[in-house]
């Protein structure tokens, strides 16, 4: 077959693959042309797993390496990731019942896999090869385990890839936080809430990142931290891939994704952590009160458009039942609320996900900080916080968004604005335009989830200089401990670094527990439990190490008072003190009758209001039942780590029996690079890197994650060399050495 045939021949398979992935029912079984096409692309390409159960994939071609990464990573998690993407396709209800049926109806609202099929045109030829391989893998993988899985698995399509990464975008759009606000502004609506708000004293997802120059290191060479925060039921998965000339990235990224989206290669690395980018406008429509379902815009009248979703939701006896909800649309975009006279519209930017990820797929090709700044000149790039690092020395600080181009006139777009012509965008904002931070000559870049102003102790950027509607508001607890314990002039050891990530300084505790000693002890004739408390909280070491006596005491404490409270600091959070505040107790009499029902609550729970954190915070993983450090970001911790209620009355991280989804939220995977010659890295993966229970590997890791030590990273050909634990293909007889000819 000649080169231009094998093209052609190609470029047919592929153009079927598309036909396919736009196709909303299950992939059908594969043909025999299908079959022949993966098992030379499967031929291409070597998984060596090492002695951490971390798959190194060898390839030959992009397309190779794509292909093996499904099937790696099919084999750690297939399961969860079919039930992922099932749920993405808007068909969980039929298979697990009614619990799925809003999410369903959700995924249908928005068209996501229709959406995601037609997305698949939109990204470059190189990454619908990536995609497309990737779900080939998982696919290669169900076929030679069918007897092994559950028989809803299905098989993949690629748009089936892009609906999971489009999936996270549709539940802001309809969460019950807008809704609420709505309904407190115009009066009382009828939407129903779809999703959980977060519950009080309880960040959601996050990351904590940092990147020290050489001028700040013991080396003198930079040192990058990753550190992100998620529940640990999504699954973080870590894979270094090689492609000669184009690709050897190691890096993160969770189960179902096809790309890596933090790590590094050779010559540089990146973090990420999440902002409050306004990526989504709500237009308020007027409705007109003589016409049922028709708003008033722009001098016309207009109707409403009504579109019946409907789902299939199985039943307790097994039948299916069908259901249906009516939606609306307006030539403004999904109608997502009613209230008081009004239908509100949201557009937005955050459904092109999807095409942002390929940003992800090109950063890791880069070798240069120059290359990297023009991935997001090139390519749509997910929006996130980007702390960067190389081994020339730089470091550098990016807020990236996708952020609509809005007039700036003074509007307040955090809720919803008028519905006129001149606020309907048509463009988003450029690298140019985002806030940076090169090379400051503090030495140090950093992010927490905070506003992107303070993205160094001593280099602030000024808010003056961009757009209002880009991020503003309050500099939480967790970002200004990262600030302070960042601050000053030390050069820091690797050693150093992790020190610093698994501190168990809690700061909400430095400022509130002073006030509260105080009236504790200007308080006459304090009855026995306060005077306990009082002993207990004055010993305390106003930290959450596992030892630490009087931290559960503390948040048993604040969190009954913040609750009760609508402002619970004397000193609320201040922009004139931004890293200085909140601070003290705005009630202190109310305080001591909430510590003294606290210490009444923690000594029924666990016999002692003096009880270490670590006896009642545990770390459980696969026969492993360890005292764990640490807690919610919300209480000023940067060792974040939210236990939820066992079963036998203390609160755990991980899971104890096969079958049971890891509970937690928090530090899970961490990541450690200096960028030295030759180059030094460290990971940890505290639940493991396979979901299989029987699997060495699901928690291997866990004892190395409670005693707060990284890994080494086995990047290197001889590093690999020594710790491999297996080599093989996915799913081929012979692999690696042979053509795709």
């Amino acid at each position: 077959m000649t080169s231009d045939s094998r093209r052609l021949a190609r470029g047919t398979f592929l153009a079927g693959l598309l036909a396919l992935a736009a196709a909303p029912a299950f992939a059908a079984a594969p043909h025999a042309a299908e079959t022949a096409h993966w098992d030379a692309v499967a031929a291409q390409v070597e998984i060596v797993r090492d002695d951490r159960g971390v798959p190194h994939i060898q390839a030959r071609s992009e397309e190779a390496a794509a292909f093996a990464f499904g099937y790696a990573q099919a084999e750690d998690h297939m399961v969860e990731i079919a039930r992922r993407m099932v749920r993405a396709r808007g068909e969980a209800a039929r298979i697990f019942g009614e619990a799925e049926a809003d999410n369903d109806f959700a995924m249908r609202r928005f068209d996501n896999l229709a959406e995601a099929g037609k997305d698949l045109e939109r990204v470059s030829p190189t990454f619908r090869t990536v995609v497309s391989a990737f779900a080939a893998g998982l696919n290669r993988y169900v076929d030679g385990h069918r007897e092994t899985l559950p028989e809803w698995v299905p098989r993949f399509t690629p748009a089936d890839t892009m609906a999971l990464i489009r999936s996270n975008a549709i539940p802001p759009l309809i969460a019950p936080e807008i809704i609420a606000r709505l309904d407190r502004k115009y009066g009382p609506g009828e939407a129903t809430a779809m999703h959980a708000a977060p519950a009080p004293n309880q960040e959601g997802p996050g990351s904590n990142a940092f990147a020290l120059s050489g001028a700040r290191t013991e080396g003198g060479h930079p040192i990058l931290l990753a550190n992100p925060h998620l529940n640990w039921s999504s699954l973080y998965w870590e894979a270094h891939i090689r492609v000669p000339g184009v690709l050897d990235f190691y890096g993160n990224t969770l189960a179902g994704y096809p790309v890596l989206w933090a790590g590094f290669n050779a010559d540089l690395g990146w973090a990420n952590t999440v902002h409050a980018a306004d990526l989504d406008d709500l237009y308020a429509l007027e409705l007109d009160p003589s016409q049922p379902d028709h708003y008033r815009y722009q001098g016309d009248v207009r109707a409403l458009v009504p579109r019946q979703v409907e789902i299939q939701v199985k039943q307790a006896d097994g039948r299916l039942a069908t259901r249906t909800r009516t939606y609306w649309e307006s030539e403004l975009g999904p109608i997502v609320h009613r209230v008081g006279g009004r239908a509100f519209a949201v557009r937005t930017t955050r459904l092109d996900a999807p095409l942002q990820f390929e940003g992800f797929y090109r950063l890791a090709q880069t070798r240069s900080l120059q290359a990297f700044q023009q991935v997001f000149r090139d390519h749509p790039t997910f929006g996130c916080n980007y702390i960067y690092a190389d081994r020339p020395g730089n470091i550098y600080y990016l807020w990236n968004a996708p952020i609509p181009q809005r007039p700036d006139d003074g509007t307040d777009y955090s809720l919803d604005v008028p519905a006129d012509a001149s606020r309907i965008w048509t463009r988003v904002h450029g690298l140019d335009d985002m806030p940076a931070l090169l090379n400051p000559p503090g030495g140090i870049v950093q992010n927490a989830n905070n506003p992107p102003w303070w993205a160094s102790p001593d280099d602030w950027i000024d808010p003056a200089r961009y757009p209002a509607y880009f991020q503003r508001g309050p500099i939480a607890l967790r970002p200004q401990l990262a600030l302070d314990l960042l601050a000053g002039d030390k050069r820091y050891s690797p050693q150093d670094v992790l020190d610093l990530k698994f501190s168990p300084r809690m700061l909400l505790a430095e400022r509130v527990l002073p006030d509260l000693l105080a009236a504790l002890e200007a308080e006459p004739g304090l009855p026995e439990p306060l005077r306990a408390a009082r002993a207990v909280l004055a010993a305390w070491d106003r930290q959450v190490a596992a030892d630490s006596r009087g931290a559960v005491l503390f948040q048993a404490f604040w969190d009954r008072h913040s609750a009760a409270l609508a402002q619970p600091f004397a000193q609320p959070w201040s922009n004139d003190a931004p890293l200085r505040t909140p601070r003290g107790l705005a009630e202190p009499a109310q305080a001591l009758r909430h510590l003294q029902d606290a210490v009444a609550d923690v000594r029924a729970q666990y016999g002692s209001e003096a009880v270490a954190w670590g006896e009642v915070n545990r770390i459980r993983l696969r026969g492993h039942d360890l005292p764990g450090a640490g807690a919610d970001g919300s209480y000023g911790t940067f060792q974040v780590m939210r236990y939820v209620p066992a079963a036998d009355g203390k609160r755990q991280m991980g899971a104890q029996a096969a079958g049971e989804t890891l509970a937690g939220f928090g530090d899970n995977w961490i990541m450690m690079v200096e960028f030295s010659t030759p180059l030094k890295a460290w990971s940890v993966l505290g639940s493991g890197q396979s979901g299989d229970w029987n699997s060495p590997h699901s928690n291997d890791q866990v004892q190395a994650f409670q005693g707060h030590r990284l890994l080494p990273v086995r990047f290197t050909d001889e590093a690999l060399q020594a710790h491999q634990e297996r080599r093989y293909c996915a799913g081929v007889a012979a692999c690696g050495a042979a053509a795709a000819d």
